[in-house]
């Protein structure tokens, strides 16, 4: 049985709660807050009633029999605690972003690499059955290699969501990308299938309450010659969106709407039956599947293909589009260390 701390009290801790009492090999063992009256509470209406609480994350970490340590905190917090559990020898479920800088998304990545402890990023969307079909879609050669791909990401962000307050804040929030946007890098990185190599991005700040630009564009140039493009909003008035287009040498998808020359004779796209992606509320996100793969990799030893080494990558692209946006010129990524 492997035995879990969870750091954070918010709607995503919740979720990972329910997800890791679904798998048989887990415990919920402990849940740390900043507020100990209010973990108490929360803790009690989550029927927490085994679990020890602390208002220390420092000495949740310490605790020898805590395996997991699932980091659900504001993103400010990420890179310090996730290399202290990592030093600590803990496994790491870690809320996006892993850092705010791209130093610090390199201490958190040398820290995990150097202690041999087994990580996924939250990026929970691979668990969604469209991802999944995409993904199935290029291992199976449906659309040939991607030369463009197309990803966009739009939702209000406001006071319906709980942690407006601090992710609104540069110094807490970061961006546009790492607040958000970095889903649809995730899955850009994914549809591509190549490691970036130079970032191009503008961005418009509207008067929606947060202190950096709410809308980014980006444009990304890839080492196999494909270009990809994110864009990403929080200050949509349409509902939740989230969009993939790709061309590729064998076909084209849009959403799930296939071309390919392997269906000889098609005269329109195939619509095929998924459930896309839908809405901001995490209680639709399939955090059983991420949960999951984490306990599977943990007891099969493997690395996830969202390890926190891996998802650097898209951090890096994430990170070059903000210093684009300030320098108003294209930024190159180096690929040194970079992983697909």
């Amino acid at each position: 049985m492997l035995r879990v701390g969870i750091a954070g009290i918010g709607w995503v801790a919740e979720e990972h709660i329910n997800a890791y009492r679904n798998n048989p090999h887990m415990q919920v063992a402990a849940m740390c807050g900043t507020n100990m009256p209010r973990l108490q509470a929360r803790a009690k209406n989550l029927r927490l009633d085994d679990a020890s609480l602390y208002d220390d994350f420092y000495k949740m970490v310490e605790n020898p029999d805590i395996d997991i340590i699932s980091i659900c905190t504001p993103h400010h917090l990420h890179e310090e605690q996730a290399i202290a559990a990592a030093k600590a020898g803990k496994h790491i479920l870690l809320e996006k972003p892993i850092a705010l800088s791209e130093q610090g998304l390199f201490k958190v990545k040398e820290a995990v690499l150097a202690s041999g402890v087994k990580s996924v990023t939250g990026f929970v969307l691979r668990w969604n059955p469209y991802v999944q079909m995409v993904e199935r879609l290029m291992n199976n050669d449906l659309i040939g290699r991607p030369f463009l791909a197309e990803v966009t990401y739009y939702q209000g962000l406001g006071d319906w969501y709980r942690g407006f307050d601090w992710i609104r804040r540069k110094e807490f929030g970061g961006s546009v990308l790492l607040a958000a946007g970095c889903h649809a890098v995730d899955v850009l990185l994914l549809a591509v299938g190549a490691l970036p190599t130079e970032v191009s991005a503008y961005a418009v700040k509207t008067d929606c309450g947060l202190e950096y630009p709410s809308t980014v564009a980006a444009i990304v140039k890839f080492d196999n010659g494909a270009i990809g493009r994110v864009t990403c909003s929080l200050d949509s008035k349409i509902p939740y969106a989230f969009h993939l287009h790709m061309l590729g040498t064998k076909g084209a998808l849009r959403d799930n709407r296939l071309y390919a020359d392997l269906f000889q004779g098609q005269t329109d796209e195939i619509v095929i039956p998924t459930l896309l992606p839908g809405s901001a509320d995490v209680h639709h996100f399939p955090f059983q599947g991420e949960i999951d793969h984490l306990v599977d990799c943990i007891l099969h030893d493997k690395e996830s293909f969202v390890s926190i080494p891996k998802a650097c990558t898209s951090h890096m692209i994430c990170l070059a589009a903000d210093r684009s946006v300030e320098s108003g010129r294209p930024v190159g990524i180096g690929l040194d260390g970079l992983q697909q």
